[in-house]
């Protein structure tokens, strides 16, 4: 059996920040700040014992499988799934930056 290499992430939650923008080339990209929820509950009463929340950024590029971005607003619920990707840019000061991101392949507005 070959050994493959699996990149592959899925994130489902609350958006808090979109900003979209367009490229020299014409195409559209969306930034949106997304929150996500983890309980952990008791083994004796299943009550939730304490809840962690994680911020993420995710990125995706207007194309088929991405939801239309007029259509994504702070408190909307989203499903990204994608690649997770450590990306390295250089601010407008000059200075070094890293942001690690979720790059959307398919984006859908929860809406049930």
């Amino acid at each position: 059996m070959e050994k493959t290499f699996i990149n592959k992430c899925t994130l489902r939650g609350v958006i808090s920040a979109v900003t979209t923008k367009k490229t020299a080339a014409g195409r559209t990209v969306a930034n949106i700040a997304l929150m996500t929820r983890h309980n952990t509950y008791s083994n004796y009463d299943g009550h939730v014992t304490s809840t962690e929340e994680s911020w993420h950024k995710v990125a995706a590029w207007e194309g088929p499988g991405i939801a239309t971005f007029d259509k994504l607003a702070p408190g909307g619920w989203i499903e990204a799934t994608g690649r997770y990707r450590t990306r390295e840019f250089t601010r407008k000061d000059g200075t070094a930056g890293r942001v690690q991101e979720l790059l959307a392949e398919q984006l859908r507005i929860i809406t049930e």
